[in-house]
């Protein structure tokens, strides 16, 4: 394992702060980030949610390593990540559950952390670029951490077929559920989702199959997780009803940069997207399309967006590891 335990001064505040420094020719060079820790986390989890957006978490209870615990809203600052130009980046409580649950516990598919929370984003701060790489209200980019990050939970049919892990029949079987898996992605409920990837598997028999993660349909390889040094990041811009805005982590897992999945939220309608009606969603507008009526440039916008994360998922998809006997 490449990372330890960090055993992290305390200051003055009682917060944990890990300095981003390195040596280079046995000089210290100081670099852009710091961590800065404001809560120890054991386990997370959500423990209220919206009176009308039922799968909207607005709270969460904190465990602690000391034994004690504490509800917080979805947006209390947990890390935060910040520079000398007093820049910063926090991880709020909603991203801690997000990343704990999947890249920690592994609930879901994907990929999975070699270390703990604190650990896993001191050394991404030393790691970060001088600027964020926004585009509009948020930045997704990869950095090579130059160390084992964790296994990497996704792929391409390309690399599982160099790999040997998909055969050329095995890509022409997918295929054929390309069209099905686009529209079910878009319309599908989910049970459609559920019923047409049982059907379709029923009928395959190699390492290459459907599978749904987060409602989305994706291709699945059947092989084992490998080692990367890499890590993904979302990070968005949010402004709160107060109007104060921040720089918040939506998400991080180790592996290569991957786009929004099909069925995200901004794409069904469940996340406002600016200058778009709140709860419209990609089939609304390709609807409207195909009657003939005109739509927005940002409706444009968020139809290619959605039409690019689906392509994204299709020539990707997520690892599953084998069954252990």
């Amino acid at each position: 394992m490449t990372f330890k335990p960090d055993e992290l001064p305390q200051n003055k505040g009682g917060e944990d702060i890990i300095n981003s420094s390195t040596e280079t020719s046995g000089e210290s060079q100081e670099k852009s980030w710091e961590l800065e820790i404001l809560e120890n986390v054991k386990d997370i989890k959500p423990s209220q949610f919206h009176s009308e957006k039922k799968w909207m978490a607005t709270h969460f209870k904190i465990e602690r390593p000391d034994g004690t615990s504490e509800e917080v809203e979805s947006t209390k600052t947990v890390l935060k990540i910040k520079n000398k130009a007093g820049v910063e980046i926090e991880v709020p409580a909603f991203a801690v559950n997000h990343i704990m649950s999947l890249h920690l516990k592994g609930e879901e598919a994907g990929s999975t952390m070699e270390a703990g929370l604190e650990s896993s984003f001191g050394v991404v701060a030393e790691h970060l670029p001088d600027e964020i790489p926004f585009k509009g209200e948020s930045a997704a980019f990869e950095v090579d951490v130059e160390q084992n990050t964790g296994t990497e939970g996704v792929s391409s049919q390309k690399e599982m077929q160099e790999k040997g892990v998909a055969t050329e029949e095995d890509l022409k079987a997918l295929e054929t559920a390309k069209d099905e898996v686009f529209r079910l992605n878009i319309e599908g409920t989910d049970e459609d989702k559920k019923k047409f990837v049982d059907d379709f598997n029923a009928k395959l028999s190699g390492n290459v199959k459907l599978g749904i993660r987060g409602g989305a349909v994706t291709p699945f390889f059947t092989t084992e997780r490998q080692p990367t040094s890499k890590m993904f990041l979302v990070v968005g811009k949010e402004k709160d009803p107060d109007n104060s805005e921040h720089n918040r982590v939506w998400t991080m897992t180790p592996g290569r940069y991957m786009d929004k999945l099909p069925t995200d939220g901004k794409f069904n309608g469940k996340y406002a997207t600016e200058g778009i009606k709140e709860g419209t969603t990609v089939a609304d507008l390709l609807k409207k399309l195909h009657d003939g009526q005109d739509i927005t440039q940002q409706e444009e916008q968020l139809v290619r967006e959605q039409q690019q994360a689906q392509e994204c998922w299709w020539n990707g998809g997520f690892i599953a590891p084998p069954e252990k006997k």
